[in-house]
């Protein structure tokens, strides 16, 4: 028997699954491009490729295409080395690219050579850069100009880079891994080396600094950087530094302060760990005809990409005062110091000395600073759920998977209640009040995570009861399809011989004989169907289908289903396709739990089917979901509002190796898996919750349980009530007298699945335990919510961050007058009006980063104190905030 040969496609197409499932974004590359080409490829989440069916999907309608990573999507960024020249610039600034690449994890290789992929350090946003040198063969373009030759790119944001097993154009062999190095998870690529992320955020810098390495530019491309050194000017300073810069170099300066190399350098910051000497001269002199050099190293104190001579280099490393910035003050007693260390006579007054800096020379008060405290959370923590708020029949189950996983509580027991609501769906109802129609249908539920945060583990454990009901249901008609089949082919017989004996009836034009009766064939039609619908499995759940396909599935299952999407950006983003505009519209009222589908259909009889309910389970990640909600500010159609049971943690426990190693024991999840396996049993009619004719009848609560909803009731229109908060807020809270109805079904069908039918007290009416737990998930998810729709944002907090931006950029300086400060955030497209500052720079006072003091008037004629702005030597500690946002 010889084994079934795998096509290469097949093999492409399993590779591609293989990087969705890891948690990989792609987009879809066309056979012969290097590149998507349908407009909004890299906006438009429709376009997205996030989940193994939809690779499946793509590859097997396009035969020969692609796919490509998109960094935006992934917070992932490339290094793209595009010609041998590129280790000659990367080494004018102290990366050794070599060394780069050996230490990099896994590198797609093409037609050129590899592409190491990192990913970005959350909360920053990335550019792409590219580096171009003349053609070294003087090949001229448009214009008569030579043509500039790529070396390498900087690969990041809104860009894409093709994949393996994509097939290059060009060559037509596949992009591969180097050294099969193909990684299995987002996670397993390593964090952009601090090298290439100074050299990222530095660019404007470096660039000039790598295009004057090249040996056959034209000899006037002179880094513009070598110009930008500030120094002291007028008649007292420029003496000293002019002597000093004449008579010591900037390479005794560095060694004189630790950093070790030759005397043109390159020098390494004693503080490097890298080992990569980083320092080194500009090409060029500086205005004054001095040497000048920058430092590559992130930590170092030279390292803010401001070139500096060899005054530059003392003042900072011996004083602490970076002259371009300092104030005069400042300014004044370095170069005093520098005379001293010269040997020469003290320079004269202030007069001769100027500071760039709109603020005049004064002698400012020495300040006392205190510790510097982080700003607060700019939105209120979303708090970790409770151990308290589990349900008790699977609480221990729960606990130990979330332990295993490394995931928080709410990561396992909120996708595991979506499951257990799909479990029931319309087999059961309550109504929250007699006179309240009654609630139905299983829970939407979303479970908002970054990338490698097993979100997929977790929508898995959650729709393990839905895939392990339609295994027992399968399994169950394969043991009996030979007896049900037999059944079956008795009802068709049946109907042909009552065909038959009606068609002989009737031969002739004569009148009748002995036709069978319409109950006869009514009764004969039934039970074939019945016998016919006895041989189709049972569906309890659905992925990514067609309105119309799920209004089939629906009429022959009509207790309800679950959409089960790993990733749910693509199921959302589906809704966008030519042929599903209106699939939107249908699904608003799937998620009530009582909608009427109805499918006009060409080819075939119409659907009608009333009572369809559909819940949905799934995950999705930050960055997609910001997209989204865009639409939806101002309330949109609320279709994201019906995502009722959504999470989205702040806080991830910390790894533990022991526990993930350990897993979760065999029994416990048994335990917790016979629970489950008893909610589709439990219909109304078992229950024992009938109208007198018998038919099933909605659950009710215990007269205790419904003063539980009365007051949670109260408390809860009083909320919806705010108008202070937006309308797609309120909107969401709107809908949670279902969610409470949804959870307190799902925690009493739980408590009578784990003690039996016969042995619960009240099995036709929920209790007050799932009544009041209901409540306080209801409470708990309420923050998730605000979260979700940007409620308690707190505007001070973002405009703090945003002058300590500026401060850390040099824009906003010590002892700058507050109207030069708001005047500096407007020039930085940060402008804020007055009372937006002053917010924010009381913020900053509280935490101790600064403080504002009154500049008495200058002059004789006075006038008002102006306030002035004094920054604390360690301000940007107060950047890092408390907590942990993600």
């Amino acid at each position: 028997m010889t084994a079934a040969t795998v096509t290469p496609e097949a093999e492409r197409t399993r590779a591609v699954e293989g990087l969705t499932a890891g948690g990989f974004v792609l987009v879809p590359v066309p056979h012969g491009t290097k590149g998507p080409t349908v407009k909004g490829w890299n906006t438009n989440p429709a376009h997205f490729i996030t989940t193994p069916s939809g690779a499946r999907d793509y590859l097997g309608a396009h035969p020969g295409a692609g796919v490509g990573l998109l960094h935006s999507e992934n917070q992932t960024a490339a290094l793209d080395v595009d010609s041998e020249y590129a280790a000659r610039a990367l080494a004018a600034v102290g990366i050794d690219l070599a060394a780069l690449l050996a230490a990099s994890g896994p590198k797609v290789r093409g037609r050129r050579g590899v592409k190491p992929l990192y990913r970005v350090p959350d909360g920053l946003s990335l550019k792409p850069h590219a580096l171009g040198w003349p053609d070294p063969s003087g090949k001229k373009g448009p214009g008569g100009r030579v043509q500039n030759v790529t070396l390498f790119e900087l690969r990041a944001g809104p860009v894409q880079d093709v994949m393996p097993p994509s097939i290059h154009p060009d060559t037509g062999q596949a992009y591969t891994w180097e050294g099969g190095n193909a990684p299995r998870s987002l996670g397993e690529l390593p964090e952009l080396p601090p090298e290439l992320l100074t050299l990222w955020q530095n660019w404007k810098v470096y660039e000039p600094v790598m295009k004057a390495a090249c040996p056959w530019a034209p000899a006037e491309v002179t880094p513009p950087s070598a110009q930008r050194v500030s120094t002291p000017s007028g008649a007292g300073g420029e003496s000293v530094v002019s002597a000093f810069n004449t008579s010591r170099t900037v390479g005794a300066m560095l060694n004189l302060h630790g950093y070790t190399g030759p005397e043109r350098g390159p020098w390494l910051y004693p503080g490097s760990e890298s080992k990569h000497a980083g320092v080194r001269l500009l090409p060029g002199l500086t205005p004054e005809g001095h040497a000048a050099v920058y430092s590559h190293h992130a930590a170092d104190p030279l390292g803010d990409g401001v070139p500096r001579d060899a005054f530059g280099v003392w003042a900072l490393l011996e004083h602490g005062v970076d002259v371009g910035r300092a104030q005069p003050d400042a300014v004044r007693e370095v170069v005093k110091a520098a005379a001293r260390f010269l040997g020469l006579p003290q320079p004269g007054g202030a007069e001769g000395i100027t500071v760039k800096s709109s603020t005049p020379a004064r002698n400012l008060p020495a300040q006392d600073w205190g510790e510097v405290r982080p700003l607060p959370p700019f939105t209120e923590p979303v708090p970790e759920l409770p151990g308290e708020l589990l349900p008790r029949p699977l609480a221990a189950w729960i606990e130990a998977e979330a332990r295993a996983a490394g995931l928080p509580l709410e990561g396992i027991a909120t996708p595991v209640l979506g499951g257990a609501s799909g479990l029931i769906n319309r087999r059961l109802s309550l109504r929250n009040v007699p006179s309240y129609p009654a609630t139905t249908g299983a829970a939407w539920t979303a479970l908002c995570a970054p990338p490698g945060a097993k979100k997929s583990w977790a929508i898995k454990l959650g729709s393990a009861g839905l895939d392990r009901a339609e295994r027992a249901d399968a399994e169950r008609r394969a043991a009996e399809r030979s007896v049900l089949e037999a059944r079956r082919d008795i009802a068709a017989a049946q109907v042909d011989a009552l065909q038959t004996r009606l068609k002989n009836a009737y031969k002739g034009g004569t009148k009748p004989s002995d036709p069978p009766s319409e109950d006869e064939l009514a009764e004969a039609s039934e039970n074939l169907s019945a016998a016919q619908a006895k041989l189709e499995p049972l569906r309890f759940t659905v992925r990514d289908a067609t309105i119309e396909t799920v209004a089939v599935l629906i009429d022959k299952n009509p207790y309800g289903l679950t959409q089960v999407s790993d990733e749910l950006t693509a199921w959302l983003g589906a809704f966008a396709k030519s042929g599903r505009e209106n699939d939107r519209s249908q699904w608003l009222e799937l998620a009530n739990g009582d909608a009427v589908l109805q499918v006009d259909r060409m080819s075939r009889p119409s659907l009608y089917v009333p009572g369809a309910a559909v819940g949905v389970l799934g995950g999705i990640q930050p960055a997609p979901l910001t997209k989204l909600l865009d639409g939806e500010r101002q309330g949109g159609d609320g279709l994201l509002q019906r995502f009722q049971l959504f999470v989205w943690p702040d806080r991830w426990p910390e790894f533990n190796q022991e526990a993930q190693h350990r897993g979760v024991d065999r029994e416990v999840r048994e335990g917790a898996a016979a629970v489950l396996d008893v909610l589709p049993t439990l219909t109304a009619e078992v229950l024992g919750s009938v109208y007198p004719s018998g038919d099933a009848a909605p659950l009710t609560y215990t007269p205790e349980a419904q003063a539980v909803f009365n007051a949670w009731e109260v408390a809860h229109e009083r909320a919806k009530r705010d108008m202070s908060k937006g309308e797609a807020y309120r909107s969401h809270i709107s809908k949670q007298p279902g969610t409470f109805a949804r959870l307190a079904l799902t925690f009493h069908a739980l408590s009578v699945a784990e003690v039996g039918v016969d042995r619960h007290p009240a099995p036709a009416q929920v209790g007050e335990e799932s009544a009041a737990l209901a409540g306080l998930w209801c409470e708990y998810l309420t923050p998730h919510a605000r979260k979700l729709w940007s409620e308690g944002r707190r505007r001070d907090v973002l405009d703090a961050r945003e002058v300590l931006r500026f401060i850390e950029r040099g824009s906003v300086r010590d002892a700058q007058k507050v109207s030069e400060v708001r005047a500096a955030l407007a020039q930085g497209k940060a402008g804020m009006t007055g009372p937006r500052l002053t917010a924010a720079l009381e913020l900053l006072e509280g935490c101790g980063a600064v403080r504002v003091e009154k500049l008495p008037p200058a002059g004789e004629r006075g006038g008002r104190p102006s306030p002035m702005l004094r920054i604390h030597p360690q301000a940007l500690d107060a950047q890092e905030p408390e907590g942990g946002e993600l």
